[in-house]
């Protein structure tokens, strides 16, 4: 099965020039156009009211907007926050200004010549110091999965969607289809709490240009083990039980001194390294005195024999990575991760359980 690549959600690839047409599969909410569309404040500057419904928020969270943008590669950035709210009843109100010009892009040019479109995406996080605004530290709960739009210029064939010039919602249904969302009920999400990691996962797979399985044990070991041989495990088969294929289970999260700050995570993370070792001091046991003979890749359809870890991830504070786990329907915790042509790429279960051990993919740590 093909891997789940952090790149763009349906909703997205939309504003790419291959979809055709970009909003084709929008349902309607079944609302008139405008009738459930907050008012604008003309004397407040041209604001429109906008009402985030958050399910499940964690205490003391705040809510903002961020305008986002599309990179070369397809993937998500968070710019800068449009505007920001504290969660009281589950509800966070927003007051929206239209966006400044440099926000805008322009929309298919020949399906819809002179739409613009201004991207955004709430995010919740754990306001940690009252001030409502996100610091850098501060822990991300949730983000999405609504994606809100200003529309400027011509609507075509979206006016008759339930669509407006100004302020627009939608999410993506389970078919893929975009349904609009009325301003005053904005779903946002808060499902990545601190403390909902999920500590268990199963890897496995097949061997591949390594000699003498039998001969072979497994261990997943920490990508801090170079420097410190002393680290626990966080897994092994000792010598001689391991079979044609392999698996492995980690039924527990890392120990604690396996986890430093990883920029690209935005947390104090545990990258961990599946690899297959033989018994060179002939005591039974993984040590720095036996020899790495394999390592773990996933083969994928594009790139074959491509690396593959695993990550801890208790929680992150990083807006990127959390809409990215939420677009992909993966969670906090353990997570297989693998890297094609530079870019990185989050595997779906069953992925984690279609690797191949193989001595060209011995991790150089």
């Amino acid at each position: 099965e093909a891997p789940l690549a952090p790149t763009l959600p349906l909703v997205l690839l939309a504003v790419l020039p291959a979809c055709n047409p970009p909003w084709h599969g929008i349902a309607d909410s079944g609302d008139t156009p405008g009738d459930s569309r907050p008012d604008t404040d003309d004397t407040g500057g041209g604001t429109t009211d906008v009402r985030f419904v958050i399910t499940d928020p964690w205490e003391g969270t705040a809510l903002a907007l961020y305008r986002v943008t599309v990179a070369a590669t397809g993937d998500l950035r968070f710019g800068e926050a449009a505007a920001a709210a504290t969660v009281a009843s589950a509800q966070a109100l927003l007051h929206l200004a239209e966006p400044p010009a440099e926000a805008f892009t322009d929309w298919d040019t020949d399906l819809y010549p002179g739409l613009r479109v201004a991207w955004h995406s709430p995010a919740v996080y754990d306001d940690a110091d009252g001030d409502v605004q996100k610091d850098t530290e501060e822990l991300v709960v949730g983000a999405g999965p609504a994606m809100v739009v200003f529309l400027s210029g011509p609507l075509g064939d979206l006016a008759g969607l339930g669509f407006e010039q100004g302020w627009n919602a939608f999410v993506v249904g389970s078919k893929g289809d975009l349904i609009e969302t009325p301003l005053e009920s904005v779903p946002a999400a808060a499902d990545l709490w601190p403390g909902s990691a999920v500590a268990d996962i199963e890897i496995g797979g097949t061997w591949e240009g390594v000699t003498d399985a039998d001969d072979l044990g497994l261990a997943v070991v920490s990508d801090l083990w170079p420097e410190n041989p002393a680290l626990d495990l966080v897994h092994e088969v000792p010598r001689g039980f391991v079979k044609e294929s392999w698996d492995v289970i980690l039924d527990e999260e890392p120990p604690y001194d396996h986890r430093t700050w990883r920029e690209a995570y935005g947390a104090d993370a545990a990258i961990e390294y599946p690899i297959a070792w033989r018994d060179v001091d002939g005591d039974g046991a993984f040590t720095d005195a036996d020899t790495v003979v394999g390592g773990t890749c996933y083969d994928h359809d594009t790139e074959r024999y491509q690396p593959a870890f695993l990550v801890y991830l208790p929680s992150t504070a990083s807006l990127d990575l959390a809409w990215m786990l939420e677009r992909l329907d993966l969670h906090l915790g353990w997570i297989v991760e693998s890297v094609v042509g530079g870019e990185r790429t989050f595997l779906n279960p069953s992925g984690g359980r279609g690797l191949v051990m193989a001595e060209s993919c011995v991790p150089t740590f």
